[in-house]
């Protein structure tokens, strides 16, 4: 699976900010192990959580 189609996948989050998924995309520089590190951190730090079987951005999401 390429990077792009990953990203498209990985990156279905409800309330994600355009900003912020735009900089995810750039800081994995397309690299999926460096996209999935970053999501995981993330959700890690509970930017992203998981509620009613879909990921959801919290409202303080960082542009990171």
């Amino acid at each position: 699976m390429d990077a792009e189609r990953l990203a498209s996948l990985l990156l279905d989050i409800d309330d994600l900010p355009a900003a912020v998924r735009s900089r995810i995309l750039d800081r994995a520089e397309g690299n999926p192990f460096f996209l999935e590190e970053i999501l995981r951190q993330l959700i890690d730090e509970r930017q992203i959580v998981r509620e009613d079987g879909r990921w959801r951005a919290a409202a303080t999401v960082p542009i990171l």
